[in-house]
């Protein structure tokens, strides 16, 4: 019975060590992951300041461009949804990381509500284009049908509830955090290392695959159409010409508006593919072991993720034949506009001048006038 005890004694001696051991390696590892976030902290703080730069004159020629366009529809708004949510996201991105990488004292409330709107709008937008996607998937593959699943109170329905309830798990997710010490925000229920993982995967690595599933899909529909187009065209040769320009608006602005969605698809393939790969094969592996190459190759990720919200109006102009064509148009139309004002200006200057010199005239002629007298 003594040996039992000793063993047991032994046991539970030897489990507690082991359990203080894993404490320990845990919390050098934070040690080590908040060490190399100290070592960035400026480049965190700045480099938004490139990306909203870039970002937010882009995303408003989009939004000014769509709104401008003779031929639109409920699909022309998604585009313009889509710009709006990417600009919130690169501002609540550039507030969120100057805050919550500054060592202001955040206390309780602070940790809780400093990420809330970043993350929500970030996921707003990626869903949006998630469902711009499905939206263009239905009109080239089943263009009957989406008349029909796909009514304009149903897309409004879907632009109000997704982003209510996105921003209601965004609230839920950010509810663990609580102030630490240092000015650092940690976790209460839930593990640091989970917290890190949940809101990546649903917020970027879903609407990744789901994304490239309909992009693969509309890809293969539209090399099936061209296809079917150019034997059609081959076979009726007296009517190759005309059929050229038989596109009317409404079948010009559906291609421009399936090339601006595989533009932007393939923009956030580029941008989080690493991001994704970090989340789903190197966080797992090193998540005993957070090295501060670990915590670079993160931190790099999220700040190439982040360009995802701010080059959409670029891929449209490199991959969109119809979005440049608008585009000049636009920028034609303010050119002749801002030359029509300066002109006014230089007109109204030169009638106020000549009223000036007139007004002198007759005054030096009255003046002559009375001395003669």
């Amino acid at each position: 019975m003594a040996y039992q005890a000793d063993s047991s004694v032994l046991r539970w001696m030897k489990s507690d060590d082991n359990a203080t051991n894993l404490t320990w390696a845990k919390q050098t590892d934070e040690r080590v992951w908040f060490k190399a976030i100290d070592d960035i902290k400026p480049y965190l703080r700045n480099y938004m300041w490139l990306v909203c730069g870039f970002g937010l004159p882009g995303n408003f020629l989009i939004i000014a461009l769509i709104l401008r366009m003779r031929s639109r529809g409920m699909s022309s708004y998604l585009i313009v949804y889509l710009a709006v949510f990417d600009s919130l996201a690169l501002i609540a991105k550039l507030v969120q990381r100057n805050i919550f990488y500054s060592n202001v004292r955040l206390e309780d409330i602070g940790c809780k509500m400093v990420s809330i709107p970043e993350m929500s709008c970030a996921s707003i937008a990626n869903w949006t284009l998630v469902f711009i996607s499905a939206e263009r998937f239905l009109t080239v593959c089943y263009p009957l049908q989406r008349q029909r699943w796909l009514t304009d109170f149903r897309i409004k329905l879907i632009l109000i509830v997704v982003p209510l309830f996105l921003t209601g798990y965004a609230i839920s997710l950010n509810v663990v955090f609580q102030y630490k010490t240092k000015s650092r925000c940690g976790t209460k229920y839930i593990k640091f290392y989970q917290y890190m993982v949940i809101p990546p995967i649903t917020n970027i690595v879903a609407p990744f695959i789901v994304l490239l599933i309909f992009t693969i899909f509309v890809l293969k529909s539209i090399r099936s159409v061209s296809k079917k187009r150019s034997l059609r065209l081959k076979s009726v040769t007296s009517l190759k010409e005309p059929r050229k320009n038989s596109q009317s608006a409404t079948q010009e602005m559906e291609n421009t508006l399936s090339n601006i969605m595989l533009a932007a698809a393939v923009l956030f393939f580029a941008v989080n593919a690493l991001y994704c790969v970090y989340t789903l094969i190197m966080f797992p592996v090193y998540v005993s072991n957070l090295t501060r190459s670990v915590t670079f190759t993160r931190y790099s990720a999220l700040m190439i993720s982040d360009w995802n919200h701010a080059l959409n109006f670029y891929v449209y102009v490199l991959f969109s034949e119809g979005f440049r064509a608008n585009l000049l148009r636009m920028m034609r139309s303010w050119s002749c506009c801002s030359r029509m004002m300066r002109l006014c200006f230089w007109s109204e200057t030169m009638a106020v001048t000549d009223n000036h010199a007139q007004s002198n005239a007759n005054a030096m002629e009255q003046t002559s006038t009375s001395s003669i007298v």
